[in-house]
């Protein structure tokens, strides 16, 4: 599996501020600012699914783990699928999924990326990152 997150930095944010967003789901990782056709992006690229421990967890404690795994369902094409984040409320610790193209929040998104070799792959990250549930209990299997 390969995670690629991308963040925008607009002229208007601190870079240190959007940092601090990123390290409340990815903490302690080192980004990149590149210039993707004219704008300063914050980029991480990385083949350790650790990285996303911190994920989630949030999705975990805020029980949005149905949400999340519709929304990694709805956007799997076969070879990948994107979670968008919101970055306002990832910068006060807190977790909203976006339901990118059709509402961008003001700031812009988190996007995470998660791109899978093969479908067993890719389910069997669905199943790690967001289980079944039953009645909001994770379902042991």
């Amino acid at each position: 599996m390969q995670i690629t997150i991308k963040c925008p930095v607009y002229p208007t944010e601190d870079v240190e501020c959007v940092k601090t967003a990123l390290n409340t789901f990815f903490p302690n990782e080192r980004v990149n600012m590149l210039n993707e056709l004219g704008h300063n992006v914050l980029s991480l690229v990385s083949n350790d699914e650790s990285l996303l421990i911190a994920l989630r967890e949030h999705i975990y404690s805020l029980r949005v783990i149905d949400a999340v795994r519709a929304k990694l369902l709805s956007n799997w094409d076969g070879q990948e699928t994107t979670l968008y984040l919101d970055k306002q409320s990832a910068f006060v610790g807190r977790l909203k999924i976006v339901d990118y193209p059709l509402i961008d929040p003001p700031l812009g998104s988190i996007e995470v990326t998660l791109a899978f070799e093969s479908q067993s792959q890719f389910d069997s990250f669905v199943r790690w990152i967001t289980p079944p549930t039953r009645d909001g209990v994770i379902i042991e299997e």
